[in-house]
């Protein structure tokens, strides 16, 4: 098990504070389980070593890795990998790992635009959600889910099909439709994403004779977070002339003022007209 202890990658050896590890040794045929401290990747102390590990048997399908959060300076957040290795010779070895873990784990949400989200019945809107966290570090989304099925309400992501790579950065294109019989209130809509969390950790934190062995690739997690929207009730009319009033009222009294000005100017000279036809 690796652990960061601070969130800061440029501490310890390429990020790692402490490591605790269970080792089998060829030579005496027995099971050590160590731990180690490292204060750069050049420099590090061993905390402590029991040599002969005895929690370990032939038919056991499981490993305990006891971590006493007084040893890693007792934090209030840290994070840790978990992995397993294989080392055959100073040039081939195989090696399983996790991602880092967030402990506490991070909590993701969505920021919307327009915010609130509001809808009709039988209304359909097309609007942009980004992926947020707790800590300020929501990573990169890379596709999105709805983890449960809403019958009534659906809720389609990239409608038209855009470039998902940006998806992290800007807001992600999402349509709502909604049904004409939806049921009116509040709807909290739970969403998997798959999120990228970068590279595991360096590579060069295991070397075998000076020679760096491994790259890499990205750590990929699975999360929820909660989509949050409304369903109104559709206008009444009286309420569609109002809106109407409200937003094209200025221009339709301005057009009519126009037309009431150029109509009372053709009155005035049809009238004045009919004067000079009678004085003649």
């Amino acid at each position: 098990m690796l652990m960061d202890s601070d969130n800061n990658p440029t501490t310890g050896k390429y990020g790692v504070d402490y490591q605790k590890e269970i080792q089998w040794t060829s030579s005496t045929k027995t099971w050590n389980l160590l731990t180690v401290e490292y204060s750069s990747p050049v420099n590090s102390r061993t905390l402590n070593i029991v040599k002969n590990y005895s929690m370990l048997s032939d038919n056991q399908r499981y490993v305990l890795l006891p971590l006493r959060l007084k040893d890693i300076t007792s934090p209030e957040t840290y994070r840790v990998l978990f992995y397993s290795i294989l080392i055959y010779n100073q040039s081939k070895m195989l090696l399983d790992l996790t991602p880092w873990i967030d402990i506490p784990p991070t909590r993701y949400s969505f920021a919307t635009s327009p915010n609130p989200v509001v809808i009709t019945q039988g209304g359909q809107q097309d609007i942009g959600i980004q992926l947020k966290s707790n800590n300020g570090m929501a990573g990169k989304g890379v596709s999105f889910i709805s983890s449960q099925n809403y019958s009534t309400i659906k809720v389609l992501f990239n409608p038209d099909k855009l470039n998902a790579s940006s998806f992290g950065i800007a807001p992600t294109p999402v349509r709502i439709e909604v049904p004409s019989n939806a049921q009116i209130g509040q709807y909290i809509i739970p969403i998997l994403v798959n999120i990228s969390v970068g590279s595991m950790f360096s590579s060069k934190f295991i070397q075998l004779a000076n020679v760096n062995v491994l790259s890499l690739t990205q750590g990929y997690l699975t999360a929820k977070a909660n989509l949050t929207m409304s369903v109104v009730e559709p206008p009444s009319v009286n309420e569609r002339v109002k809106d109407f009033w409200s937003t094209y009222g200025s221009l339709v009294s301005l057009v009519g003022a126009g037309f009431a000005g150029g109509a009372s100017t053709v009155v005035f000279e049809y009238l004045k007209n009919r004067k000079k036809e009678k004085r003649t």
